[in-house]
């Protein structure tokens, strides 16, 4: 039972982790690197559902959706 307890405590303090960072953002993602796979975490505004439906663009696969978006999204201004 303590084992249960220490794991709703985990999951609790993620997820307020995640919303307090979230606050600040109009775009989080949650990314599982051992899967390779993105969650859209939250999305705001247009810009928000922008980038989440880019995610879906590339099956929401990491290694598809990074190099996407550092070639569509990103300015090159930003890269040099």
């Amino acid at each position: 039972m303590d084992e249960i307890i220490k794991k709703e405590k985990v999951l609790e303090l993620q997820r307020e982790i995640i919303e307090g960072s979230g606050k600040e953002y109009f775009f989080v993602l949650l990314l599982d690197l051992e899967q390779g796979q993105i969650f859209s975490y939250r999305q705001v505004s247009v810009d928000g559902k922008h980038n989440s439906n880019f995610c879906r663009e590339y099956e929401n696969r990491w290694c598809k959706f990074l190099p996407a978006y550092a070639t569509k999204m990103v300015s090159e201004e930003i890269i040099l």
